[in-house]
């Protein structure tokens, strides 16, 4: 099946996300690498792994964090440079593909934006103190994160739907 390949524009809007991503990947490095005497050996983690008891972990498990994150929102901007070989829910054709691609594009660039504010987040309850204010807003995004993250996806598709219809 061929796919016409139209070149996406850069224009503003995506290259602030970009620089946004980017910007919050790099203050989530930064941001560890400022407190990273303060934390203690044992931290508690909003994922499960490498260890599953009590969320608690070494502290270098930390940088993980930023690394995972950026090399994801990397391969998310590819990604979105390259959307005709994306799978779409409609025939992708001369007509449509313009407007199917800039969609697709914008979805994969806020999903990599996301990404970045996760990493933020993860870094900022890690390094928090467990009673703060901070601790608890950062509790309530990870309670909103899987809502916008299978959210986003389902929104796109359903436009590409739309849009490819008309």
């Amino acid at each position: 099946m061929e796919r016409p390949i139209i070149e996406q524009e850069r224009t503003l809007f995506t290259k602030t996300i970009v620089i946004s991503a980017y910007t919050l990947l790099l203050g989530s490095a930064l941001l560890l690498v400022f407190n990273y005497k303060q934390i203690p050996e044992q931290v508690s983690i909003f994922f499960n792994w490498p260890t599953k008891e009590n969320g608690l972990a070494n502290k270098d498990v930390l940088w993980v964090i930023p690394i995972i994150f950026s090399v994801i929102s990397y391969f998310l901007f590819k990604l979105a440079n390259r959307p005709w070989i994306l799978n779409y829910p409609v025939k992708i054709t001369m007509e449509n593909a313009r407007s199917q691609y800039s969609n697709a594009s914008l979805m994969l660039r806020i999903l990599s934006l996301l990404v970045a504010f996760t990493s933020v987040g993860l870094i900022l309850g890690s390094v928090t103190v467990p009673n703060s204010l901070l601790n608890d807003s950062v509790k309530m995004f990870y309670s909103v994160l899987p809502y916008i993250f299978f959210g986003l996806p389902f929104f796109f598709a359903f436009r590409l739907f739309v849009r490819g219809r008309k």
